[in-house]
């Protein structure tokens, strides 16, 4: 199960890591329950199950539990339970070099725990407010380094949903970065209605109820782009497709792709790169082995054009 549960987890589906790992006694599969609830933000979840069993994942790997445990002692503010917990993992017989190592710098590492959280705690409304004003009225450039402070802030514990939901509503023409916006509403389930145009017609999507498909979907094409990668052999088809893969798959929203229709999705990106490079892709090898829908290739080769002229 472990190696299915590892999968899972870094493709970020959370959700089912915590569904299949329910009634797991598998020390592995448990460190991966506890770190989906960290990962969702369920942080009290997260902490009950690991005090529930510490004995069985600290037995396992000391080092990766005393890591999650001191991250939401610190998150929660139970920082009075520090000292005593520094004390427990001291108590530990020798393991190895490794493990010595990092329980006698613990503090240090605990230390630096403390000020990143600090870090992120000082980012005040006069930042947010910054964030607010580049979205709105900035600049392409300064439109993205507001979305991307935004998604930094989100990995920080720190929820921008607010920002997003307005910024969503008030706003209807999608492109690039309404894009990413869209993706960051759908990964954190925001329960509100959106309204956008694409090609002169409005679509209406609420973000939550695209999170399970987007997750795995996503993570279909990144098992996709990797064996694209290795099998494709021209580096600036490489370069393109993975630039451009992920915005298209976003802009076809609300059309759910089938499964199935992802090397369709893949053989168009091939197909349009290698119209920009001037190559022939039907005698492309990594083209011949994808399975092509070819009554959806052309209507997905138009929206990668769409797509292109925000890069």
């Amino acid at each position: 199960m472990s190696k299915k549960i590892k999968e899972n987890f870094e493709n970020g589906l959370y959700e089912l890591v915590i569904e299949e790992t329910i009634n797991s006694k598998n020390p592995e599969d448990i460190l991966y329950r506890i770190m989906s609830f960290e990962c969702m933000h369920d942080y009290k979840n997260s902490y009950n199950c690991y005090i529930e069993n510490r004995v069985l994942v600290e037995n396992w790997d000391i080092i990766s539990s005393a890591k999650t445990l001191f991250y939401l002692l610190v998150e929660q503010n139970k920082d009075d339970l520090i000292p005593k917990e520094i004390e427990h993992f001291k108590d530990f017989s020798y393991v190895n070099q490794e493990t010595e190592e990092f329980i006698n710098n613990l503090e240090n590492y605990i230390n630096e725990i403390q000020e990143n959280f600090k870090i992120s705690k000082n980012h005040n409304n006069i930042d947010l407010d910054d964030i607010i004003s580049k979205l709105n009225d900035g600049n392409r450039d300064e439109k993205l380094f507001a979305i991307q402070e935004i998604f930094n802030l989100e990995g920080k514990g720190i929820s921008c949903d607010g920002i997003v939901a307005d910024f969503l509503k008030k706003t209807s023409r999608f492109d690039t970065n309404y894009g990413l916006l869209l993706y960051y509403a759908i990964t954190r389930k925001l329960n509100e209605n959106v309204v956008f145009k694409k090609a002169d017609k409005y679509y209406s999507m609420t973000p939550a109820l695209f999170t399970d498909y987007v997750v795995e979907t996503i993570a279909i094409l990144n098992e996709k782009l990797k064996v694209m990668s290795s099998s494709e052999k021209n580096l600036s088809i490489i370069r393109y497709i993975i630039l451009i893969a992920k915005p298209t798959f976003i802009y076809l929203l609300p059309y759910k792709i089938n499964k199935k229709d992802i090397d369709t999705l893949m053989g168009a990106l091939v197909a349009t790169a290698s119209d920009i490079f001037d190559v022939d892709y039907s005698q492309d090898p990594y083209y011949k082995t994808l399975t092509i829908n070819q009554e959806i290739i052309e209507w997905f080769i138009e929206v990668i054009k769409e797509v292109q002229k925000d890069f």
